[in-house]
């Protein structure tokens, strides 16, 4: 199932309005005296700030249902970008309520009130930490959560579908490539595969085995080709697009994995040539 534009403004406004409910609750009862534009204002950035936090945990439950219409790649980065404005919505709360009155100092006092001051503190400390961590350091342990995902093929699809990797992001379309040639799928399929040199080419003799035994098509691009080299060179961008692609492009799927920057690019040349977002499959590695 896919959703339409409609079904995702809709879903937007009801999100919009639950952020917003804890605000419409309090106007249900008595409305106290006003306490100042700035001071009202901070409280309300806090009930919309957590109530946005309580989203989040909410919505990830959902993600197989809402990731067959959306994408589950689309759906990650939605979240990533809601929690980095949650996270500033909840930091800017006790910034304007002090800046309103600077009389709630004394919430950090320990001789006012020892567990107050203490909680306050350590959210205090925990933030700061999260916001100036360190680079990790090669040997340190850390905690992996997966694997996500529904970078799968469509077989819906009588045009066959096209691949855009780069690097180790090969490595999900080749378990793609590998499923279609264990089903003798004959139909026609195109990858294009950059890397910065040919050394770095990873799967090299599977590929080509994959090519005889599909109706594959395969464009190598190296950023930093050998001498000699009569491939494509450089990075992947409109005009290489152009000159590869199979027409129509708005019936084909496209299937795009890979470093940050070479995504980014990948999908804005395909929706300026009318290659609309329900045909685009993209995995990103990096969503937090």
């Amino acid at each position: 199932m896919k959703y339409s534009y409609l079904q995702a403004a809709l879903g937007a406004a009801i999100y919009v309005a639950l952020v917003l409910t804890p605000l419409a609750i309090m106007l249900l009862g008595p409305v106290p005296a006003g306490r100042g534009f700035w001071m009202e204002f901070g409280v309300a950035l806090g009930f919309v700030g957590f109530t946005m936090l309580a989203l989040q945990f909410t919505a990830t439950g959902r993600y197989r249902d809402f990731a067959i219409g959306f994408g589950s790649d689309n759906l990650l980065q939605l979240h990533l970008a809601t929690g980095v404005v949650a996270m500033l919505i909840i930091l800017s709360h006790p910034v304007v309520i002090l800046l309103a009155d600077r009389q709630f100092l004394h919430y950090l006092d320990p001789r006012d009130e020892i567990l107050r001051a203490l909680a306050l503190w350590g959210v205090t400390g925990a933030v700061l930490l999260m916001v100036t961590l360190p680079q990790v350091k090669p040997g340190t342990r850390v905690f992996l959560e997966g694997p996500h995902g529904t970078f799968t093929i469509r077989w819906d699809s009588p045009l066959g579908s096209v691949f855009v990797a780069g690097g180790i992001g090969i490595t999900p379309v080749m378990s793609i490539l590998r499923t279609l040639a264990a089903r003798g799928d004959r139909r026609p399929y195109l990858l294009f595969y950059a890397n910065s040199s040919w050394d770095e080419v990873v799967f090299r003799d599977e590929i080509v085995e994959l090519e005889a035994q599909l109706n594959l098509r395969v464009i190598h691009v190296l950023e930093d080709p050998p001498e000699g080299w009569e491939g494509e060179s450089g990075y992947v961008d409109g005009e290489m697009l152009d000159r590869h692609l199979p027409r129509p492009l708005d019936e084909q799927f496209y299937y795009i994995c890979g470093p940050k920057p070479l995504m980014d690019v990948v999908e804005q040349e395909l929706a300026r040539r009318g290659v609309p977002l329900r045909m685009i499959q993209s995995e990103r590695f990096e969503i937090v």
